[in-house]
């Protein structure tokens, strides 16, 4: 069975291929079969130049030529020779690691002299040889040679680390021929020392935790890793599920499995701890490996936190901030103090922040405190309570805090007297309100109540309390004699007291 392709550049047609056997002119084909293949790779021509040949000859060695005939300008061209009917017809499809010091093997090989039986094959790793059988069902192999029986290959096979040639050879143990080398594939196999390292390390109250992972090449069960905190050694088994190792390490997952990941915790005292970690050589060659050493700082008992911000406004004062008490997650509490007067606080407000930097504590411990206070300067102290485990209360901060008049204020923008009437406009506000307020306006010592409510945008883009704010207040004249108008906003919203915007004569 003789089987190819061919193509003559001079023509786009199927052309004639002459088969020799031995030297003697056996049969003449078209290359007329399809071959998708060849018509991608010369798109210039047509899919059909594929070519079959089927001729019968006696048994034996057989040198098998085929010859492309030349049309147009040019020679016949050997399309190749191959030697049939004593050496084995074999391929060595595969080589790669499977597990820890395995391998696997895999191809197909028979003898043309008798390709109803199964043959060795010889597999060399370095030079250590194994002799296996190609004995499995490969119906591709049966169908491409028009053969019968089960001629495939595929075999685990021991292997030692390191880089390592793999070769295989069809043996020929039936009539002519000799045994066929079906060449080498170099493999990379994972050995020595443990690959590791240390995802976690950090302290809390009372104790220092550590986890990462752990891999020994040579062997796919659980590693162990040595961890040393202030000089003093625990043994700990790399045994916990890691399924995420499959992203890190490509293949170690499918390989050694998931289960080398390992966390440690243990006690200690508030303050510097020296934390050094070794993985354990398990099993081959290699030895301990140091994943180096770190100083972490386990924190004090104490509670703490921060006061952020202390601020004055119009007749009163406010403070923001956080606080944990390291023995617990829960919120906790502080007490703020104005004057040496203390107000309790509970610390449960959100603070996405402090959570991530004290993630054991979680995000629940921020506060904030607003207090009505009069003008002047105020003296305001937060400190953090011990709610839970050992530890004292704790100042976190003092601050000089200072309160601004809440008084309300304005303008008297005019005031008139025209055609019997008199009358007088202006804004007014109360910087502890966005609301309108009302004015007192007094006509010689005789007073209205008026709301200062009407739309002043100019007003609302210099004070910032919005826009309604204006005031207009218009009466009859009295007599001609002068006329005294007087106004005066009326404090309504938290600290201060009414203001005289001012008098005018009209």
């Amino acid at each position: 069975h003789v089987s190819g392709w061919a193509i003559d550049p001079d023509t786009s047609s199927p052309i004639a291929v002459h088969v020799y056997t031995d030297g003697v002119f056996s049969t003449a084909v078209s290359s007329n079969g399809m071959r998708g293949d060849v018509a991608s790779t010369y798109p210039g021509f047509s899919g059909n130049h594929g070519y079959v040949a089927d001729f019968n000859v006696p048994t034996g060695a057989k040198q098998v030529c085929a010859y492309g005939i030349n049309v147009g300008s040019g020679v016949n061209s050997q399309l190749g020779c191959v030697s049939l009917g004593g050496n084995p017809i074999a391929s060595f499809d595969a080589a790669g690691l499977t597990h820890p010091g395995k391998i696997t093997v895999a191809g197909w090989a028979f003898d043309p002299t008798d390709p109803t039986r199964s043959i060795p094959v010889h597999i060399y790793i370095g030079p250590v040889g194994t002799a296996i059988s190609a004995n499995l069902a490969r119906a591709d192999v049966n169908t491409l040679f028009g053969i019968t029986g089960n001629h495939a290959f595929n075999a685990e096979l021991d292997a030692a680390g390191g880089v390592q040639q793999v070769c295989a050879y069809a043996v020929n143990d039936t009539g002519p021929g000799s045994n066929v080398p079906l060449g080498c594939k170099t493999l990379n196999i994972p050995s020595g020392s443990p690959i590791a390292w240390i995802d976690r390390l950090s302290a809390r109250v009372g104790a220092i935790d550590v986890s990462g992972w752990v891999i020994d090449p040579d062997s796919a069960s659980s590693g162990q890793v040595h961890i040393y905190v202030d000089g003093v050694g625990y043994a700990v088994n790399a045994d916990a599920w890691r399924g995420d190792l499959g992203a890190v390490i490509p293949r170690y997952l499918e390989l050694y499995g998931p289960s080398h990941g390992f966390n440690f915790s243990v006690a200690v005292g508030a303050g510097a701890h020296s934390v050094c970690g070794y993985a354990v050589n398990i099993a081959g060659t290699g030895s301990n490996v140091p994943l180096g050493c770190r100083t972490v700082n386990a924190p004090s008992p104490e509670p703490f936190g921060s006061l952020d911000a202390a601020v004055g406004g119009y007749g009163s004062l406010s403070v923001a901030g956080w606080a944990i008490d390291p023995d617990t997650p829960n919120p906790t509490q502080v007490h703020v103090y104005v004057d040496g007067v203390g107000y309790a606080v509970n610390a449960n407000a959100w603070r996405g922040d402090i959570a991530a930097a004290f993630p054991a504590s979680g995000p629940l411990h921020g506060y904030s405190f607003s207090l009505a206070a009069s003008a002047g300067n105020h003296q305001v102290c937060v400190y953090a309570i011990n709610i839970a485990g050992a530890g004292s209360n704790q100042g976190i901060g003092c601050r000089t805090v200072t309160v601004v008049d809440g008084s309300p204020y304005g303008s008297i923008d005019w005031a008139i007297s025209i055609y019997g009437q008199i009358g007088v406009s202006g804004w007014a506000l109360d910087p502890d309100s966005n609301n309108p307020i009302p004015v007192h306006v007094y006509v010689n010592g005789v007073g209205v109540g008026v709301l200062a409510g009407d739309y002043r945008g100019d007003v609302a883009a210099v004070f910032g309390h919005g826009p309604l704010h204006g005031y207009t207040y218009i009466a009859p004249r009295a007599s001609a004699a002068p006329q005294t108008i007087c106004v005066f906003a009326i404090n309504t919203t938290g600290t201060g007291s009414n203001t005289l915007l001012g008098c005018r004569v009209v």
